[in-house]
């Protein structure tokens, strides 16, 4: 999946196109670190329900649930933090939600 897909995605899933277009005009791709694009892009793809990991707090594993778009949306800055781009981080991503399902 491309940004630009991933952007169509999210609109379809209910992100305003309008927060899009307001946004450009200030800071190129500042949607992307907003939580309602992802809950949007992955309500959009149909991978919507919880992730489950377990979390070492103070060397003491506690099981961790939360919903699939914070788990992206926690993800995206870990994947730039890296080095990587944006646009790898969407190649990951099926730009069919019936191949994501």
């Amino acid at each position: 999946m491309t940004i630009q897909e991933a952007i169509d995605q999210a609109i379809e899933g209910g992100y305003p196109k309008q927060r899009v277009a307001d946004l450009a005009l200030h800071v190129q791709a500042q949607y992307l670190l907003e939580t309602t694009f992802w809950e949007a892009l992955i309500r959009a793809l149909g991978v919507e329900g919880n992730c489950e990991y377990i979390q070492l707090s103070r060397d003491v594993p506690r099981k961790i649930r939360q919903p699939m778009w914070l788990y992206y949306w926690h993800r995206f800055p870990s994947h730039l933090v890296a080095g990587t781009t944006p646009a790898s981080f969407f190649a990951t991503f099926s730009s069919s939600p019936e191949a994501s399902r």
